[in-house]
């Protein structure tokens, strides 16, 4: 063995004199690409170095924490995710998954820990990802697609908890499955006889687009009225996606569109369009995704493939890239930014520079800061630290608390700084200056937190609301859940504007003429006595508010809401109850839950359990926005329904067509609650039952088998607004659980 050199303070390189290996290697099969979401045997296998590994130490193979592939378990051969290990060597070696073992975004780690004994150079262990042989489907595969899935080894020798990287890399190519769905996207908003476009997407079971799909798609307009191209068949440089120009509508009115793959047997309906007069003057609707993270910070794939992503397969009209501040180092903010410069094409495509300013919760919370200008003089970053750069050029630069920041951007019209919710939650009572944050987040791929913008209204900011994904799984714009914490589909903000360009879009923002929906391009107007969302004016006395809704799906529910307060609802479902009668009575039940376990990074709660019925029958059960693929019905008969199912502020829930008597009860059995409900109190509107937390309850409601209208017009008059200001909003949910939250009318009344 070759003998090592004195070199105090300098041991490692001392070390790794004796050669490339002298770590150890590492080496994996099969290497190919694997289908997002299949099932899948990976073998690691690792060779000593010409240290060995002592006893106490271990060998370590860690992924991104935002993977949501089936956390490895060593407790049963029969089940999913199995690993197993062996040695040639003489020792005992045992893994063990842990979700937090090393530092971001390498959180997700197999340790496999040398006990009893030692390796000696050239002995091997074999670490099994997905073993089989115990009847196991094997390793559950991340949902999402990546270019280079990545599995880090790294190995500690001498059992002293210091992990040093081995020179081998364990990369696996993620590739979308088979396509499952279509869908079709076009503009909210058109005039007659102007070209315009429309957007179609094949999906696979997972939200992914499937570059795979090659069916044939013909465009139709239930009208008959508009001008559409003819049928396309898909081949390879469609990528599973493609936009169609020059689509002109020639009727006035709100149109929805179709598309077809009659072999398949797949049809979609497109996103409501309102069209009105050729040469009419007024604002059109914009679609954008304001805040995701590529793999540079957080999430995973390129910045590049991020802005590929947003501008083509997500199909909105603007978006932004808003890392983690500690990770982005000043050459990547140069690349974003060339990048952005890039990708900006306005009347096509609007690209913001942002990025997140990401203080401890204390110091302020979660920011975005977003710039109207790209151009280096305007847009220098502000980070809340260093905490993970080792470029320490630009530490002088730094702002921390958040109040710093805002200092450092007071009185710049062409700077945002957006509270949002993440892991951190912004912590509003730093909000000083609403002309900087004259909107804030209510939604994204964490949950869905109306209460934010309520504390906000609360707290007397003049605020609008919009929603983002936060994507980390390069799906902007589209983002699919994407792991444990990430269980939603992100959000999207729609901005009123004249015109798709930066300028106009900025001011639609700072004038709050916005809104957020959860992914859904729900069309939501509202008037308060001639002024539209996101204005302030003086009310003299009686209140006059109207609006209209154009959904995607049936509207089911229009909450207009003063400040925290529902003023009055619209409602499609409410007294459905039964007429009870001393024979078998019929009806339609929808349970449903929703909430979160707290505000800050830790908001999942797990609804898994089910329910029972005495009393009766359950003739059929329908999921209500049981969305997420891994979620759903497990198991139901006549007498009970299970299911698996997470919340973070969404409704989740089943429709149950029941027989029963004058006396039944349900039985509710989850983790958050547990109650005995006799349905004959359940009433003509609903029965909520708390379970505490953030929002977190179960909502009994008896509802009808017909759908509600697509397109509803509101009006009410508030008789008594309240002195002060009164910050007037709706929050529309549709019958198939998509939502959508106005910005404020804030009415001052003397």
């Amino acid at each position: 063995m070759k003998q090592l050199e004195a070199a105090p303070g300098n041991a490692r390189s001392a070390l790794a004199a004796l050669g490339p290996d002298w770590l150890g290697s590492i080496s994996a099969s099969p290497s190919g690409p694997v289908v997002a979401g299949s099932y899948v045997t990976w073998t690691l296998t690792y060779t000593s170095g010409v240290l060995g590994v002592d006893d106490g130490g271990a060998i370590m193979v860690a992924t991104r924490q935002i993977s949501d592939w089936g956390a490895p378990q060593t407790q049963d051969a029969g089940a999913a995710n199995y690993v197993s290990t062996t040695t040639t060597g003489d020792a005992t070696v045992k893994a063990e998954f842990t979700s937090r073992a090393s530092v971001r975004p390498w959180r997700q780690c197999i340790v496999v820990s040398v006990t009893d004994g030692h390796l000696g150079p050239g002995d091997t262990v074999t670490i099994t990802i997905g073993d089989t042989s115990g009847g196991g489907p094997g390793l559950h595969a991340q949902t999402f697609p990546e270019r280079a899935f990545e599995l880090r080894p790294s190995v500690d020798c001498f059992g002293s908890g210091d992990f040093l990287p081995l020179q081998d890399k364990l990369t696996w190519q993620i590739v979308p499955g088979d396509a499952a769905r279509i869908e079709l996207l076009g503009p909210s908003t058109a005039r007659v006889g102007e070209p315009g476009w429309l957007f179609v997407r094949a999906l696979d079971r997972w939200g992914n687009v499937a570059p795979g799909y090659r069916g044939t798609v013909e465009l139709v307009d239930p009208s008959g009225s508009a001008n559409l191209p003819g049928t396309l068949t898909f081949d390879a440089d469609d990528r599973g996606f493609h936009r169609f120009e020059g689509v002109v509508l020639n009727q006035e009115g709100t149109h929805r569109l179709k598309v077809v793959d009659r072999e398949a047997g797949y049809t979609a309906t497109a996103n409501p369009c309102v069209c009105v007069a050729a040469g009419s003057v007024g604002l059109s609707l914009y679609w954008g995704d304001p805040h995701g993270q590529s793999e540079e910070t957080v999430g995973t794939g390129s910045v590049r493939d991020y802005w590929r992503f947003i501008r083509n397969e997500a199909s909105v009209d603007f978006g932004g890239h808003c890392g983690n501040d500690f990770q982005i180092s000043p050459a990547f903010y140069r690349e974003l930014r060339e990048i952005v410069q890039q990708y900006h094409e306005p009347g096509r495509f609007v690209s913001f520079l942002s990025y997140e300013w990401s203080g401890n919760h204390t110091a302020g919370g979660d920011h975005n800061v977003y710039f109207l200008h790209d151009d280096p003089e305007r847009s220098q970053i502000h980070r809340s630290g260093h905490w993970l750069l080792s470029d320490t050029s630009e530490m002088d630069t730094d702002r921390y608390p958040v109040s710093r920041l805002r200092d450092e951007f007071r009185g710049r019209e062409d700077v945002l700084i957006i509270p949002h919710v993440g892991g951190r939650r912004s912590l509003l009572s730093t909000v000083d200056d609403v002309c900087q944050s004259p909107v804030i987040e209510i939604l994204s791929v964490w949950g869905r937190f109306p209460w934010h913008g309520i504390e906000a209204l609360e707290l007397g900011l003049k605020v609008g609301f919009i929603g983002g994904s936060d994507d980390h799984s390069g799906r902007p714009g589209i983002a699919p859940p994407a792991n444990n914490q990430l269980i939603q589909t992100g959000g999207l903000t729609a901005i009123y504007a004249p015109e798709l360009t930066r300028g106009a879009l900025w001011d639609g923002l700072k004038t709050r003429h916005c809104y957020g929906s959860s992914g859904a391009r729900i069309i939501v107007s509202v008037d308060v006595d001639g002024h539209v969302m996101g204005e302030e004016y003086e009310a003299s006395g009686a209140v006059r508010l109207s609006g209209r809704v154009a959904g995607t799906a049936p509207v089911e529910r229009i909450e207009l809401r003063r400040g925290a307060d529902v003023i009055w609802e619209y409602d499609t479902v409410s007294s459905a109850a039964p007429e009870w009668s001393e024979a078998l009575t019929r009806g339609r039940l929808r349970v449903s839950w929703t909430g979160a376990r707290g505000k800050n990074r830790n908001k999942v709660t797990r609804w898994d359990g089910g329910l029972t019925l005495e009393g009766g029958r359950i003739l059929g059960v329908e999921p209500y926005d049981l969305n997420h693929p891994s979620d759903g019905v497990t198991e139901w008969d006549e007498q009970g329904v299970q299911w698996r199912s997470r919340t973070s502020g969404d409704v989740d829930g089943v429709t149950l067509e029941l027989e029963m008597t004058a006396v039944a009860v349900l039985r509710v059995d989850t983790p958050s609650l547990r109650e005995a409900i006799t349905l004959r109190a359940v009433g003509d509107t609903a029965r909520v039952l708390d379970a505490g937390a953030v929002g977190q309850q179960v909502e009994l409601r008896w509802v009808r088998s017909d759908t509600g209208p697509l397109d509803v017009e509101w009006a009410h008059v508030d008789e008594s607004p309240e002195r002060g200001t009164n910050a007037y909003w709706v929050w529309i949910t549709q019958a198939d659980g998509e939502c959508a939250w106005s910005s404020p009318v804030f009415a001052e009344r003397p």
